[in-house]
């Protein structure tokens, strides 16, 4: 307060109020702006999310999700993963915004932040289980991340993946409630016997 109580006091005695306030007020202002410069945390465009997994006897299961163009209902592509029950095959998802050229590697933005990020993985319907999945990679707080899994195909049958990557900056506790959701899709499966 003091830079404005000494423009304040020169300009009364020049008597030359209507600029002293014009001073004051654009100063005044200015020193109590807060900086609003900092980076915040923005949602990625994610056009592509790639699930693969890896059977133990190193076979590789793989499929896709892509929406090149999110402002069209029908702009989706969708490949189904195609098990054997009684696998336990470790996976790993893939995101990128391929609007882009080269396309852009989400992934590893989500992997440098990975303590405001969680993917939250869930066999659809959920009744017969047919498979489960568990994230095996961690943040810096020991908090499931998912950008690595285990996949386990327990049972014959099919249905859907649903993945939901959340964004949870300073409210990240390994639950699915917190924050708000980057993407929800759902890939369909197909787990078959041997």
């Amino acid at each position: 307060m003091y830079h404005v109580s000494f423009i304040k006091l020169y300009f009364m005695n020049k008597n030359n109020y209507l600029f002293g306030f014009a001073l004051v007020a654009i100063f005044g202002t200015q020193s109590c702006k807060k900086d609003h410069d900092h980076d915040h945390d923005e949602s990625e465009l994610i056009t592509t999310v790639k699930i693969s997994l890896t059977s133990p006897s190193g076979t590789v299961v793989s499929a896709s999700w892509k929406d090149l163009t999110p402002n069209e209902p029908l702009g989706q592509t969708v490949g189904t993963l195609n098990l054997d029950s009684g696998l336990v095959y470790n996976g790993k998802v893939e995101l990128l915004d391929e609007t882009k050229t080269p396309a852009d590697d989400i992934s590893a933005e989500v992997k440098k932040e990975a303590d405001d990020h969680l993917f939250v993985y869930q066999q659809v319907p959920g009744n017969p289980e047919i498979i489960t999945i568990e994230a095996t990679d961690k943040d810096s707080k020991n908090l499931p991340l998912g950008l690595e899994f285990k996949l386990t195909a327990i049972n014959k049958g099919a249905g859907k993946l649903n993945i939901v990557l959340k964004h949870q900056p300073g409210e990240k506790d390994g639950n699915r409630g917190p924050g708000d959701e980057d993407f929800n899709i759902e890939i369909p499966f197909v787990s078959k016997g041997k």
